[in-house]
């Protein structure tokens, strides 16, 4: 009698022990199997590539109405762009019409932004692309956005920001750096490319589309200086501190422009001049 009612007790010591063993051999952990075998969280940069490419590859309807000629992706060559020199670029300025008469060697984007093109400091580089109303600026723009979606060009720059000056311009409210980016590309507010740590920011690339369409102001005291990507500012000031290499500094900058605003960003924080 004395052994049936012990039993209970006996059996509750085996299963404890049993159980015991389960939890600690590695051979038998079904809880480290189920953790292992989550998939890692998405890359935020493949993610930002994909909705690039969906943004970027939507025509406008005005270029539906040409049949796709005007895709981006079906620009077999690059556009034509030259390079200016500072002397060229006052001509230009005083005599817009005579644009043909200045020389100047036809160059690529990539190459102005090559693996070896930085400041002597490590400061990334400035490029101002400028050009009459119609010459092709935007498509520029996008077809180097598609081509950085699709390994083709620019591969040096882990991140590729493009932003439109318009809308830029439409935001009343102080908003920081990881702010602006926040707002178009909710996926990219945290990325430690921005946090302004260390040299990450030297493979990114900010793209302002449309700077004539912003009233910036570079005076030191109407546009506060700035090094910290999370204090608020006004967009245009945000822009400023780029562009003056205090917000970023080793971050690398396309602006591409109408001609009649050439002169609003000034000489000394443009590294090249280049005009379609």
């Amino acid at each position: 009698m004395s052994l049936i009612r012990s039993q209970p007790g006996h059996l509750l010591t085996l299963w404890r022990w049993t159980r015991r063993v389960e939890m600690v051999s590695p051979a038998s952990c079904f809880h480290c199997k189920t953790f292992s075998s989550i998939p890692a969280d998405p890359d935020p940069i493949e993610i930002h590539k994909r909705k690039l490419l969906l943004w970027f590859s939507h025509l406008p309807k005005e270029e539906k109405l040409f049949g796709g000629v005007l895709s981006p992706e079906s620009l077999h060559v690059d556009p034509l762009i030259i390079e200016r020199k500072e002397d060229e670029r006052v001509g230009l300025l005083r005599s817009p019409y005579q644009s043909q008469a200045y020389s100047g060697r036809p160059v690529t984007v990539e190459q102005l932004f090559g693996d070896n093109n930085t400041q002597a400091d490590g400061r990334g580089l400035n490029v101002l692309l400028y050009g009459a109303v119609g010459t092709g600026k935007s498509t520029v723009v996008r077809k180097l956005v598609l081509d950085w979606c699709t390994g083709n060009k620019l591969g040096r720059f882990k991140l590729l920001l493009p932003f439109s000056c318009e809308d830029i311009s439409q935001i009343s409210k102080p908003a920081s750096l990881r702010d602006l980016v926040g707002r178009k590309y909710l996926h990219l507010r945290r990325h430690p490319l921005l946090n302004g740590e260390g040299e990450q920011a030297k493979d990114v690339l900010f793209l302002f589309n449309g700077m004539e369409k912003m009233q910036l102001d570079f005076r030191i005291g109407s546009s506060e200086l700035c090094s910290d990507p999370n204090e608020p500012l006004p967009p245009g000031s945000v822009v400023v501190n780029l562009l003056r290499k205090y917000l970023l500094p080793e971050a690398s900058i396309l602006v591409s422009t109408r001609l009649s605003a050439l002169d609003r960003i000034p000489q000394k924080y443009v590294n090249h001049y280049v005009q379609i």
